[in-house]
């Protein structure tokens, strides 16, 4: 394995004098039914492989909606950068800057979207064009229990949800209910009780106002 690394790096060294050793990512934030533009989301580099959140924001998409980020290219092992953005209104996504042994590099876009999916761009020169990415719009959910809850929300592709172990009163899940699709809730008590919320749909119309979901007395109210 460090035979493998060290080869690695000493190929990239080579790889550096005759190619590129610099990226430019650039790509067009916008919104999944209108196709606007979103402006002012950060885009933040975050850890590899866990996808913590950084604290310093890389760069800001203009009023277009458009993004530029330089960053090195990474030496050919496994390995990868992440970079994530959390637009208002929106679903969080990220797109990851992937490299392998053989030095394959690409970009992988994350996009939510049911079923899910995700866009390969190889990296073939220095400026690599992700084109427009589609952010799915939607809004933030506030539980409100007498008990204290765990909280899943549910999608019903299957595949993805939302999820807080620790048991509160109180949750926000920020931008958690897509617009235009059906969610449900689940909440479980300290006593292993599960209940299950009536199915959550909002359309566009809704825009971004948060929606409040109360359980009191082993009933849902949602606001």
């Amino acid at each position: 394995m460090f035979k493998n690394i060290v080869l690695g790096l000493l190929a990239f060294g080579l790889f550096g004098c005759v190619g590129f050793s610099t990226l430019t990512i650039r790509g067009r934030l916008v919104d999944r039914f209108t196709g606007e533009p979103i402006s002012k989301v950060g885009i933040r580099l975050g850890e590899a492989r866990s996808g913590n959140m950084a604290q310093s924001v890389h760069t800001y998409t203009d009023s277009g909606g458009v993004f530029t980020i330089n960053t090195l290219r990474l030496p050919p092992v496994d390995a990868e950068k992440i970079f994530m953005y959390t637009p208002p209104c929106h679903r969080p996504q990220h797109f990851a800057l992937h490299t392998d042994f053989q030095d394959n590099a690409t970009v992988r876009v994350d996009l939510f979207d049911f079923p899910l999916k995700t866009k390969v761009v190889p990296v073939e020169t220095a400026d690599v064009n992700l084109g427009n990415i589609h952010l799915w719009p939607a809004v933030e959910l506030q539980i409100k229990s007498e008990v204290p809850v765990q909280l899943s929300i549910e999608y019903s592709e299957g595949r993805q949800f939302v999820r807080h172990d620790d048991y509160r009163n109180n949750h926000t899940a920020l931008f958690a209910i897509p617009l235009n699709y059906e969610v449900r809730v689940k909440l479980i008590d300290k006593k292993g009780n599960v209940y299950h919320a009536p199915y959550i749909r909002f359309g566009t119309e809704r825009g971004c106002r948060a929606a409040t979901l109360s359980f009191i007395n082993g009933s849902f109210r949602l606001e």
